[in-house]
């Protein structure tokens, strides 16, 4: 190693050293004893009842894109009775039923992160694991699957899942502290081919060979319902996100605005997934859906979906809303400029607010104005979605990778 690559490493260290301090006093000051003793009896009884072989470390249980990703790999291994620990603190508790359905759910958040108690937690999932036949590792989204892979025995296969991924040459600080378990992992699995040669950049660049680059794959995600074409007297405009910086769900209410001040009462718009937000009348906020039917419903009732995002890998909110038959309005995002086409979506030619607002205003109006083109725009949508985002192919290779199937 160089000295400007260990000077680097220091440096990198030395940050992480002190942002970890910082942490760990808070969590000292801040975690109730009474909420680490549960969680600790918690993971008692999953030591003492589970008889499982494939340990998954994920984020959250909240209402999200990635957790219900996540939720479908998990109903690929159902059968298998995998052992579910949540990491961190999810903001709502959504997906708790349906994670619980698959497998053990056990919620670690305050166990894995106090000072007191985080070594002693990874020790003990470290040992559970050790314990079982032809034991798997799977993560996606959480440091606990780095910290776990020094303290299991070799040989336990271990895969982690990148949703998106930019390289940053003055950033991505944490993924450069986590290459130094590259060898450990046996799969990267991404869901955008976009993401996976940044992360290719990123790996050329911190000198690691291309030799190794076999190990990260390319696993598309899937739409586990189907809907339909449907003709509206009213243009219906939807947003399904939550309300962070990067989705920019300020930036889709100031396209209601302009729309309903260029056209008033030719459109409708709704946004699930975000609590209300004052000062939009027009607007109808669904809140956070996350029954399957009833989603789709809400999908089907309308004609348009903007992604006015900054960053994705590629996006699952796309996939289902042109598996119910819905045109694309998107920012060029992720897989989204090589994935999608014109006859089914419109794709801003920048990220910029100002482009985004001016150019997805512009499509709006004339796919209005336009029917037929909208209604072909619908249909091919959702052809595209049957022969690409089908969840057959999705089942199969997350099941050949996880039982070790794979020839």
């Amino acid at each position: 190693m160089s000295g400007t690559v260990e000077q680097t490493v220091l440096k990198l260290r030395t940050h992480a050293a002190k942002s970890g301090l910082l942490h760990g006093i808070k969590r000292l000051l801040t975690y109730s004893p009474i909420a680490l003793w549960r969680e600790h009896l918690a993971l008692r009884g999953a030591e003492r009842n589970w008889r499982g072989n494939i340990l998954c470390c994920l984020p959250y249980l909240n209402t999200g894109g990635a957790e219900q990703v996540h939720a479908d790999i998990l109903s690929t291994i159902a059968d298998q009775r995998p052992l579910i620990v949540i990491c961190g603190f999810s903001e709502n508790r959504a997906f708790a039923y349906t994670y619980g359905q698959c497998g053990t759910l056990v919620e670690l958040p305050r166990l894995l992160n106090h000072p007191f108690t985080a070594a002693s937690a990874h020790r003990r999932l470290a040992r559970l694991l050790d314990a079982q036949v032809a034991p798997v590792l799977f993560s996606s989204l959480t440091s606990a699957f780095f910290d776990l892979l020094p303290l299991i025995r070799p040989g336990i296969r271990t895969y982690y899942l990148q949703h998106a991924f930019l390289y940053q040459p003055e950033g991505n600080v944490q993924h450069k502290l986590w290459l130094r378990h590259f060898q450990r992992v046996d799969g990267y699995i991404f869901i955008s081919q976009r993401s996976k040669g940044e992360y290719e950049r990123f790996l050329f660049m911190n000198n690691i060979p291309q030799s190794h680059f076999g190990k990260l794959q390319f696993i598309s995600n899937a739409v586990q319902h189907f809907g339909s074409v449907k003709t509206h007297e009213r243009t219906g405009v939807l947003f399904v996100g939550r309300n962070s910086p990067e989705k920019r769900l300020d930036l889709f209410l100031a396209l209601c605005d302009r729309l309903e001040a260029e056209a008033p009462v030719r459109f409708r718009f709704t946004v699930v997934g975000a609590d209300p937000v004052a000062g939009h009348p027009r607007v109808q906020f669904k809140g956070r859906v996350n029954d399957h039917q009833a989603l789709s419903a809400i999908y089907q009732q309308h004609d348009l979906l903007a992604l006015t995002s900054t960053r994705e890998g590629f996006p699952l909110v796309i996939m289902e809303a042109m598996a119910n038959g819905l045109a694309v309005l998107s920012t060029p995002v992720g897989d989204v400029p090589e994935r999608l086409g014109a006859d089914h979506a419109i794709v801003t030619s920048n990220i910029e607010d100002d482009t985004v607002l001016r150019e997805m205003a512009h499509a709006a109006m004339a796919l209005d104005h336009d029917r037929d083109r909208l209604q072909r725009m619908k249909a091919s949508a959702l052809q595209k979605a049957k022969s690409e985002f089908a969840p057959q192919q999705f089942r199969e290779r997350y099941r050949a990778l996880l039982l070790g199937t794979v020839d």
